[in-house]
């Protein structure tokens, strides 16, 4: 059929395509928000260690959506600029916990304000209700876990 039929069979709008879109804008704007702070660069996961009171990276992985090596290497970097500590687990010794050490919190407060003020400026913005777009939103992310979990199932 040709180039065209294939263009035909794509589509120009997916639930996962509206994601991906205020994914990238929610970045655009934070970024631009904490543009020259310490804490941009990692904002997400200063934000879990502040609000679980320390984490550690099985945790943080599941909190953020992202692979466990990700979550490490942000939790290293914090660890690397002195943002963060590594704090053995109560009961396993092997595993550890991570969280901010005071020049991490400082990090933290300091772009918190500018955080909120996106935060407030976009929710000043919403046309639906919040507890109904925090409610569709939760249903996007038990179908994603699901499927990403169906995914990680080996079938026999």
């Amino acid at each position: 059929m040709g180039e065209m039929g294939e263009m035909s069979e794509v589509p120009r709008s997916t639930v996962l395509l509206d994601l991906s879109t205020v994914a990238g804008l929610l970045r655009t704007l934070v970024d631009d928000a904490l543009d020259g702070l310490e804490a941009r660069s990692d904002f997400l996961t200063y934000t879990l260690l502040a609000a679980l009171d320390g984490a550690g990276p099985t945790e943080l992985a599941r909190h953020e959506g992202v692979p466990l090596t990700t979550a490490s290497d942000r939790l290293n970097r914090l660890v690397q600029k002195g943002h963060a500590e590594r704090v053995p687990h109560p009961s396993d010794g092997r595993a550890a916990t991570f969280r901010l050490t005071d020049e991490g919190w400082q990090a933290f407060r300091k772009a918190q304000p500018h955080f909120r003020e996106v935060l407030d400026g976009v929710q000043g913005r919403l046309d639906m209700p919040l507890d109904e777009i925090r409610a569709a939103l939760a249903s996007v992310e038990r179908a994603l876990r699901a499927e990403l979990n169906e995914k990680k199932t080996p079938t026999s």
